[in-house]
């Protein structure tokens, strides 16, 4: 009798332990179950807000796009810069340096600025090379030299600094080519005829969305 009543309590006790190692377990499972949920609960989160925000940017950076040239000039000029819902950047047109293509048949590139400039064109890549018109004033392409020597930009042809006056115009006497405008100096601004558009927000954990356009 006495050893029916030990394999009883010992079963029992078997039992008690595998009861609470089974909810040890469980709950084990249920923790990290849920730690994993709320994660990824949070990650959803982060990944919609980041969409959510970008498609805002970008509907506001279409909005910018669209505004009037006098709009522009003033988002330009503000000391702010733009500063719109959380939304800050700047807009400008001034630049460092101009590229641009002057195509043969097609109206002259139009700028609207003055000072000292550099100007070159026909790359080295190019197998046609043209002669340059700045205004009325016509700059040959130099054959005297080797091709792209002294030169070591990648175009063939320089001149500069000449001086232009507000407006000027750029074109090509006899084929295609690209060109690029550098200043002699900081007294000189530069104004493209494209804009540059950059903002951004800030989001939580110092996360920043930028969208940058030129237009």
């Amino acid at each position: 009798m006495k050893k029916t009543e030990s394999i009883i309590r010992s079963t029992i006790g078997s039992l008690l332990i595998w009861s609470v190692l089974l909810g040890f377990l469980l709950t084990s499972v249920f923790f990290f179950f849920s730690v994993r949920q709320r994660a990824s609960i949070a990650i959803q989160q982060d990944t919609a807000q980041i969409l959510n925000t970008r498609q805002y940017l970008e509907s506001y950076a279409d909005y910018i796009q669209n505004l009037p040239q006098a709009k522009l000039e003033e988002l330009k000029s503000s000391v702010n810069g733009i500063s719109y819902d959380d939304i800050t950047g700047t807009v400008t047109n001034e630049v460092n340096e101009i590229i641009g293509v002057a195509d043969v048949g097609v109206d002259p590139m139009t700028y609207e600025f003055s000072g000292d400039i550099f100007i070159e064109w026909n790359k080295c890549s190019n197998n046609l090379k043209g002669s340059l018109f700045v205004k009325d004033v016509l700059y040959e392409h130099d054959v005297s030299v080797l091709e792209c020597l002294p030169s070591a930009s990648g175009y063939d042809d320089l001149i500069g600094p000449i001086t232009v006056s507000n407006p000027f115009t750029i074109s090509t006497l006899n084929a295609p080519f690209s060109y690029h405008i550098t200043p002699k100096d900081a007294s000189a601004k530069l104004i493209d005829n494209k804009w540059q558009l950059g903002i951004k927000t800030d989001l939580d954990y110092g996360k920043k969305i930028e969208v940058k356009r030129i237009f």
